[in-house]
């Protein structure tokens, strides 16, 4: 990723977190107040969410979002002033990473979550940075002609 392309990746971040702060039910205007006085965003990563956010060989959080996150980071230490940011990696889950943002565990979740009406009920969501799609395929030679057909093969 060329130096613009962060700038342009680390502006979308600072803008989900302003997007959290100002959206999300739980969170505060004092969550940016926090951040500026501990000098520390807490990112929240998936260890298992290959090529978005995971390990690598020393255990450290790695990935495209975490490169973002990364990116975001510098952007935000700019914004806010701070000469020393320190970025605090936690790992989530499926099943935590939710209540991790709502309850103040984490500052941003870096992964592969994606943006639904359900969820920004729960979470402020930023610009989508990464739109994905899935697509089936089988042989010609193959009697399933419809997507309902692959329930019994799965």
């Amino acid at each position: 990723m060329n130096i613009e392309r962060y700038k342009k990746a680390a502006l979308v971040a600072t803008l989900m977190l302003q997007a959290t702060a100002a959206s999300a039910g739980d969170a505060k205007p004092s969550d940016i107040n926090r951040i500026k006085s501990s000098q520390t965003l807490t990112i929240g990563y998936r260890a298992d969410a290959f090529p978005y956010s995971y390990r690598d060989s020393q255990g450290r959080p790695t990935g495209y979002a975490v490169d973002f996150c990364e990116a975001a980071a510098k952007i935000i230490q700019s914004k806010l002033g701070i000469s020393g940011l320190t970025i605090a990696w936690r790992e989530v889950d499926d099943t935590n990473r939710f209540d991790e943002i709502r309850q103040g565990g984490i500052d941003l979740e870096c992964s592969d979550t994606t943006n639904t009406t359900e969820r920004l009920r729960l979470v402020g969501f930023g610009p989508t940075y990464f739109v994905g799609n899935l697509a089936v395929t089988v042989s010609d030679k193959s009697p399933i002609e419809r997507i309902d057909q692959l329930r019994d093969h799965c």
